[in-house]
């Protein structure tokens, strides 16, 4: 079974090994009692350090997108079993992979990553069609008849349009 160089089971691997080199060196120093709990503390340290970080490990091995927020959780909250939990969820989660690389969306807050949409502005479309100003001459004149604008409001909103033909 090949691996990748950072996968969760070859870094597992390698803790594994430096375990058993560790014990291995403190049989060997047996006749030092000071510096064999010293080790066996050391080693006690870096195996349950491991555990703490499984879920940072495995965001940053998985590159989630949101790996360095998972990894503030899992350090500061990760004491607390819930939080240790939540960020090793959340880290496993399915990721969102887009097509411009912008990872980001269906995995959950996404403060460092987001999806970026290009919008083009256009001005606003000052072109009407001859039916549109035919529309807005007859609306006004409508209004001129229903005596809700005057004559002369009437002649300045009916020039711009004229002049649009």
């Amino acid at each position: 079974m090949t691996t990748a160089p950072y996968s969760p089971l070859r870094l597992i691997e390698v803790l594994a090994l430096s375990i058993a080199l560790a014990l291995a060196a403190t049989q060997a120093r047996a006749d030092d009692d000071g510096s064999a709990v010293a080790l066996t503390f050391l080693i006690i340290g870096l195996i349950a350090t491991v555990i703490y970080l499984i879920p940072t490990i495995v965001a940053f091995c998985r590159s989630h997108p949101n790996r360095w927020l998972i990894a503030v959780i899992n350090v500061a909250l990760g004491g607390t079993g819930i939080g240790w939990m939540g960020s090793l969820v959340w880290a496993c989660s399915a990721a969102h992979l887009s097509s411009t690389g912008s990872n980001g969306g269906e995995s959950g807050l996404n403060l460092f990553v987001n999806d970026p949409q290009r919008v083009k502005i256009e001005p606003a479309g000052l072109q009407m069609s001859f039916d549109d100003i035919s529309a807005q001459l007859l609306r006004l004149k409508r209004l001129r008849d229903d005596g809700a604008i005057t004559s002369e409001e009437y002649e300045c909103l009916k020039q711009p349009l004229i002049r649009s033909l």
